[in-house]
């Protein structure tokens, strides 16, 4: 008890936005309501549907620059999850796991009436596109995936133990409360470091910031000990996927996304040569006209090819 309340006194430690003022000023349309908790939910465009699913500790603002791009062309649907963006934070640790994500996702698009649909996943967004393919093949037409993460090593060590875990979750807050320390963390998902401005990462903060941050926390991090790492059945994704890997990714190497590719049954792959892990943002016009030709949109459809 006194480690867990250390973080609320702790000096500089900025304070959480309660959820409810979190969300005051947007839209109340961008909500579903699902087990009794708000899901954040953007949609915008006309044309086939386009699911986009965000990365760890990210939300649908992964996507402000591409999301113009695409809804010329597509019905563009883009949500946020438990623990992120402006999605309300369960109290339980089980409805931050896998199941309970791919759950959600699931409900969202019925909701929309969205299946069967392309739908894009950026890194972790990557892992649950694949296992939403591999489950529910009908509500989903094609897979993009960007930097996704489809390969799984061992946690850190120091998360194993309950006295550094609750100094994680410390340490956490303190670089959340400062913006300056978390814009430098933020730039090695960067290779364009013009990209990272000042007013971006600061987006990125304040989602961060918000009332439920230590249970998504622990709850993360207790998946991540447990040893149950998902399971990935790649040869049983016979859909159309395209990979993309940034050139200068460090948190996914580029030939991470390669192996993924080629352990695809129907992939085609594309390095995108002025990204980091932010392509959506570093090269948001590349990303979208590759996602059109793709998808059928120009130059006829090639799906299936390895570039």
């Amino acid at each position: 008890m006194m480690i867990g309340s250390f973080s609320a006194m702790l000096p500089g430690c900025a304070s959480l936005t309660p959820y409810e003022d979190a969300i005051a000023n947007l839209p109340q349309e961008n909500f579903l309501t699902f087990r009794g908790y708000k899901v954040h939910v953007e949609e915008c465009g006309h044309g086939p549907p386009l699911l986009l699913l965000h990365g760890f500790a990210a939300s649908t603002y992964s996507f402000h620059k591409l999301v113009p791009l695409l809804a010329e062309h597509f019905r563009v649907v883009a949500m946020d999850y438990y623990g992120f963006g402006y999605t309300e934070r369960p109290k339980t640790t089980e409805e931050f796991g896998i199941n309970a994500q791919l759950e959600l996702i699931r409900h969202v698009m019925k909701a929309k009436r969205m299946g069967p649909a392309t739908v894009l996943g950026h890194s972790y967004g990557g892992t649950l596109a694949l296992l939403l393919a591999e489950s529910d093949r009908n509500l989903v037409e094609r897979l993009v995936l960007i930097s996704a993460v489809s390969e799984f090593g061992d946690a850190p060590a120091w998360l194993r133990s309950p006295v550094t875990r609750w100094l994680g979750y410390n340490a956490s807050r303190l670089l959340l409360s400062s913006p300056k320390r978390f814009l430098e963390l933020q730039r090695r998902a960067y290779y364009q470091q013009e990209v990272l401005t000042p007013e971006v990462a600061e987006a990125y903060r304040a989602r961060l910031l918000i009332e439920g941050l230590k249970e998504t926390y622990f709850a993360f991090t207790a998946g991540m000990t447990s040893g149950a790492s998902p399971s990935l059945n790649l040869t049983s994704v016979e859909l159309p996927v395209l990979v993309m890997g940034g050139r200068h990714d460090r948190i996914v190497p580029l030939e991470s996304a390669r192996r993924l590719a080629a352990a695809l049954p129907d992939a085609r792959f594309l390095v995108l040569e002025q990204s980091g892990h932010s392509a959506p943002e570093e090269e948001p016009a590349t990303v979208a006209a590759a996602i059109r030709d793709f998808a059928g949109h120009s130059n006829g459809n090639r799906r299936g090819q390895t570039l």
